[in-house]
């Protein structure tokens, strides 16, 4: 979201087209440096009326910021860059920084990996107090760029001094330019399975959701749309409605103008891709209400609400096959719909999830803890994520 006029003014963009999750840039990202804040600054971010509408907010780091670069003062300009920008988001109360782990520049990718934990690590060493952590992304590996294989990110976790103080952000049109597959949602599933393998999901504390314009494997970096690029709606369906990735945020960086329209379509997709079957088989009225009287109850989901909710799409199919070729009239739909909406209301089932997308954020100094197993002494992964919407 756009920090044009003040960092503040980002949260009115976001809430003015109800986004409850949004990533920002704390300065010019595409210039090396600039002024500190003053406490207005900070003050009129902190205190704007509309910043608990926003269940989740998180910084982009610059793009010229490449932690594995070769030449000197480009490397050190990197360093300076990451270390203002972790204090800004930090000033802003930011719980963590996207960042592009680096470019190796033709040197390989064995000395571009040590060369980017290296910079982490005197980064990190030198703001001891920040708490604003850095979210490494997956990325689509174009050119020399390192992070389109979940190993290297695995790779740069595992060997920094403070991993406690990392954690990861997933790009879907980044990962399927990288050659994984997410054309389905069973490939999807696999490809979460790898991550989790490889890295683990406690990591994951954001997605970037975007389309893509190129094809799997192609290795450039173009978001497109949602639905309207190679990727298509399974794997957005899929994220929507895997229980795991509820709480995590997730934001667009697809194209848009300044009215946001786009945005605002986008997220109605999104959404409409969050809901289950059996809601789609509603009118809108009917889905908001349930929607809302669900969400007022404060019902929590157990383990068995998809079985519940596939039992329930499964008997609604059964119906539909068995009447498809009759037409009893209206009141027997009106019927139909109300039993559907009685035996939704029935199910100890959360689907705040459906309507509001997002989840309080739990204390801020939850959300920065990385725990450690004392025995090993070893990261035991991200215990908290920072919870957010949906979208």
């Amino acid at each position: 979201m756009s920090i044009g006029g003040g960092v503040h003014m980002a949260i009115e963009r976001a809430c003015s087209i109800n986004c409850t999750a949004m990533q920002i840039f704390v300065k010019n990202n595409m210039q090396w440096f600039a002024r500190p804040f003053v406490k207005k600054e900070i003050r009129a971010f902190l205190d704007h009326p509309q910043r608990a509408e926003l269940a989740s907010v998180f910084a982009h780091a610059n793009y010229l910021i490449n932690l594995a670069a070769t030449n000197p003062q480009f490397h050190a300009n990197s360093l300076r860059a990451l270390s203002e920008e972790l204090t800004r988001a930090d000033q802003l109360e930011l719980p963590f920084l996207v960042l592009h782990p680096g470019a190796h520049l033709d040197t390989g990718e064995e000395a571009g990996l040590e060369k980017i934990i290296d910079s982490l690590d005197r980064v990190l060493a030198g703001i001891p107090k920040v708490k604003t952590r850095i979210a490494l992304e997956t990325t689509a590996g174009q050119g020399s760029c390192l992070g389109d294989k979940f190993e290297h990110l695995a790779y740069i976790i595992s060997c920094v001094r403070e991993p406690q103080r990392l954690c990861v952000c997933l790009d879907t049109a980044h990962v399927f330019a990288a050659g994984y597959d997410i054309g389905s949602e069973v490939a999807t599933r696999k490809m979460f399975a790898q991550f989790d393998r490889m890295i683990g999901l406690d990591w994951l504390v954001a997605i970037h959701v975007n389309d893509s314009k190129t094809t799997r494997g192609s290795r450039v970096d173009r978001h497109e749309h949602i639905g309207k690029g190679r990727i298509g709606l399974d794997a957005f369906r899929f994220i929507m409605r895997d229980r795991r990735l509820r709480k995590i945020p997730k934001v667009l960086e697809t194209p848009k103008g300044k009215d946001l329209a786009e945005d605002a379509a986008n997220m109605k997709t999104l959404r409409r891709a969050s809901q289950s079957e059996a809601l789609q088989l509603f009118d809108q009225p009917d889905r908001d209400r349930i929607a809302i009287e669900l969400a007022f109850a404060g019902l929590n989901g157990s383990d068995d609400d998809e079985d519940e909710i596939q039992d329930v799409e499964d008997a609604e199919k059964d119906e539909t096959n068995e009447h498809k070729t009759k037409h009893s009239g209206d009141q027997r739909v009106n019927q139909h719909r109300d039993l559907k909406i009685k035996r939704l209301l029935s199910m100890d089932v959360d689907f705040r999830g459906i309507s509001a997308l997002g989840q309080p954020d739990d204390e801020r100094t939850e959300n920065m803890a990385g725990p450690w197993h004392k025995k090993s002494g070893q990261c035991r992964g991200v215990a908290k994520h920072s919870p957010g919407p949906n979208v």
